[in-house]
C-alpha cells in the first residue's frame, strides 16, 4: 500500500513537471491554490493579484503604474510611475512582471526602508524599480543596462522628474 502512495504522488509530481513544460505561465493562473482556465478571474489569480494596476497608451508607448502604499486603498498612500516602453532595442524596452513584483515590495516596505540609501539596480530596463526607489526617498540611485536602453531609462527619469535621485549609466556585462 506504502509503494503505491508513493508512486503515485511521483507520477503526480511528473504530471505537474509535464504540465508546467506544456504552460510555464499556468501557475500565473492559481486562484486559491487551482488553476483557472479561463480568463475572467485571471486579475484575482494569487501572482497577478500583487502587481499595481496599469493604464497603457498604445498612441504614446506609455505605461503609468500606480503602487498603494498600504492596505487602506487612500491616494496619499499612492506611488504612480510613467514609463515609456518601447521593445525595439530588446526586451529590456518592457516592463516585466517581476520587475513590478519587487516595485510593489518596496513601496509596501515603505519609505523609511529607502530614505537616505544608495540603490544600484542591474539590468534596469525601463529603471521602473530604480524609479520606485527613488521615488521611496532613496539618496542616489543607478540604474544601469546596456547601451540600447540607455535612452528610454534617461526618458523615464526625465518623465517621473527624478533628475536629482536617479542617475542612468551603461553596464555592458559583456565587456571584458
Amino acid at each position: 500500500m506504502t509503494a503505491q502512495l508513493l508512486d503515485d504522488s511521483e507520477q503526480d509530481g511528473a504530471d505537474e513537471e509535464r504540465l508546467d513544460l506544456i504552460d510555464p505561465l499556468r501557475r500565473l493562473r492559481m486562484v486559491n491554490g487551482q488553476e483557472n482556465s479561463g480568463t475572467s478571474d485571471l486579475a484575482s489569480s494569487e501572482l497577478l493579484s500583487i502587481l499595481p494596476g496599469q493604464q497603457y497608451s498604445m498612441q504614446d508607448k506609455t505605461l503609468q503604474l500606480t503602487f498603494l502604499k498600504n492596505q487602506d486603498h487612500n491616494t496619499s498612500g499612492l506611488i504612480s510611475v510613467t514609463l515609456l516602453v518601447d521593445a525595439t532595442p530588446g526586451c529590456g524596452g518592457i516592463v516585466w512582471p517581476a520587475g513590478q513584483i519587487l516595485s510593489n515590495y518596496l513601496v509596501r516596505k515603505g519609505c523609511d526602508h529607502l530614505e537616505g540609501k544608495n540603490v544600484l539596480e542591474l539590468g534596469s530596463g525601463t529603471g521602473l524599480v530604480g524609479l520606485v526607489a527613488a521615488s521611496l526617498g532613496a539618496k542616489g540611485v543607478w540604474i544601469t543596462d546596456q547601451k540600447p536602453l540607455l535612452d528610454i531609462m534617461q526618458q523615464n527619469v526625465s518623465v517621473n522628474n527624478l533628475h536629482s535621485s536617479c542617475i542612468v549609466s551603461e553596464l555592458d556585462w559583456f565587456a571584458s
